[in-house]
């Protein structure tokens, strides 16, 4: 019988051109990590190579078979496959695990659940909260007090001024700015809005709504 391999693993969800980008996220992780020997895999659910990057990959199943301790993060742009993937793994005993990169700034008073992806140059600034596998691509900018949920993406170089709220599955495009809110009324942008690349958003977005231009209307 073939003995059970144990070697602890990361396994990386996606491996596309946004997971190959990730990769040296994850090799830090790794490294920084307790668990000695870490090894990183990528993982997809249908796999269509052996190797990305010269990293095994593997399928889901396999994965969650994995007789070694595991942890995981979903670098997937489609946030409803990170919710689905993400309670999938949790729920069988695999732990996230962030992945951050040294060259981006958290500050020490904000908040950040399970699962951030937060990318070179990107900063969380003062008392923001972030939700659970949120995505801070390259050069994104959260301000102070703002409040993310679960499963956004922003896109590179989005910034997101001070006191914005936005719900989950929003996705945030590529150079978009959210023009701040204010204490008594924080900028609401809703859950599974589209932020269009460029857009300057200078009024609330409500759920599920698209939004694109300067200044941005809905389309």
């Amino acid at each position: 019988m073939k003995p059970l391999d144990t070697t602890p693993l990361l396994g990386l969800y996606g491996a596309g051109a946004f997971g190959r980008e990730c990769l040296p996220l994850a090799r830090d992780a790794a490294l920084r990590h307790p668990t000695a020997g870490l090894q990183i895999v990528f993982v997809e659910e249908d796999p269509h190579a052996e190797h990305v990057a010269s990293v095994p990959v593997w399928s889901h199943r396999r994965f969650l078979d994995h007789g070694g301790s595991r942890y995981f993060n979903i670098v997937i742009a489609d946030s409803r496959v990170r919710e689905r993937l993400a309670s999938d793994c949790i729920d069988n005993g695999v732990a996230p695990l962030p992945l951050v990169s040294d060259l981006a700034l958290q500050y020490a008073d904000a908040s950040i659940e399970a699962g951030i992806v937060q990318c070179p140059f990107s900063t969380v600034s003062s008392e923001a909260r972030i939700g659970r596998f949120v995505h801070l691509n390259f050069g994104v900018y959260v301000a102070h007090d703002c409040v993310i949920g679960d499963f956004v993406t922003f896109a590179p170089a989005a910034q997101c001024l001070g006191r914005v709220h936005i719900g989950e599955h929003t996705f945030v495009g590529a150079g978009a700015v959210i023009h701040q809110g204010t204490r008594k009324k924080p900028r609401l942008i809703g859950a599974h809005a589209i932020i269009g690349m460029g857009a300057v958003v200078l009024s609330d977005v409500p759920d599920g709504v698209t939004v694109a231009g300067n200044p941005a209307r809905p389309i």
